[in-house]
């Protein structure tokens, strides 16, 4: 893989009309391609759709991945960095998944850490104070003097882009969102400007805004990319062009969908 990195991105339209399409009857039936600890993980959602949406991202990953390697789906081993970051020490493949309302985005590349993030907006009643707990000073001086009317989508540029760059280092909720300074102008790219008291590590960071459906924001971070690095455009895949042509899972069940 040359230098850049693969966008990926699944649709989820759970709830939809068909009991074929129906999340108490799919994805459930195809549990048997992921492994114990993601179907754990599953259980504990307590509603059908959210526990759908689950399952779709991780069969999407492990189908995707499988075919980058060559492997079957139920194959790939993961380990877990000590902040539950997904890794595949055994491949030289660097993979971030996130997921939000109805999409699933899945981003791939070789040789650098990669983290990507998308939100549906949502008007949060204490968006400002949630604001005030992640953005830095600097960041929250530019945000409130936004127009009210501006403000839902820079919060969720910011948001993104902020998780990006986290889940690219892999420190999960140990690294302090506020030192994670990015410059969010509306007529240019997000870029990172400071992380932590650093502002010359931040210069080796590329920030690449994209969004699925209009009310949602995403960005993907790579860490220690050149001015070279390439974004190609999103690709969109379905778990049936992923499954299909495998052989059945363990217990003999095919995706259909």
């Amino acid at each position: 893989m040359p230098d850049h990195a693969q966008l990926w991105a699944v649709h989820m339209p759970y709830p939809a009309n068909g009991a074929r399409s129906s999340p108490d009857r799919w994805p459930d039936r195809w549990t048997d391609y992921l492994a114990q600890d993601e179907v754990a993980r599953a259980q504990r959602y307590r509603c059908a759709e959210d526990r759908a949406r689950f399952i779709t991202a991780r069969l999407a990953l492990r189908g995707l991945l499988a075919r980058y390697l060559g492997a079957s789906p139920q194959s790939i081993d993961f380990s877990y960095n000590a902040f539950g970051k997904p890794l595949l020490p055994a491949a030289p493949l660097e993979f971030n998944l996130a997921h939000s309302g109805s999409y699933a985005v899945i981003a791939v590349t070789q040789s650098h850490h990669i983290g990507i993030d998308i939100e549906c907006h949502r008007d949060l009643p204490d968006r400002d104070d949630v604001a005030a707990q992640i953005f830095s000073a600097d960041e929250r001086r530019s945000y409130d003097q936004l127009p009210e009317s501006a403000r839902l989508s820079a919060f969720y540029r910011a948001w993104t882009c902020k998780e990006a760059v986290v889940k690219a280092l892999g420190r999960g909720l140990q690294f302090p969102v506020q030192s994670c300074v990015v410059a969010l102008e509306s007529d240019k790219p997000a870029r990172l400007i400071r992380l932590g008291e650093d502002s010359v590590a931040a210069q080796h960071w590329r920030l690449h805004e994209f969004s699925v459906a209009p009310g949602y924001s995403g960005c993907v971070a790579v860490a220690g990319a050149g001015d070279s690095f390439r974004w190609p455009g999103l690709n969109w895949i379905t778990l049936v062009d992923l499954f299909r042509g495998l052989p059945p899972s363990q217990d003999g069940a095919r995706l259909e969908a």
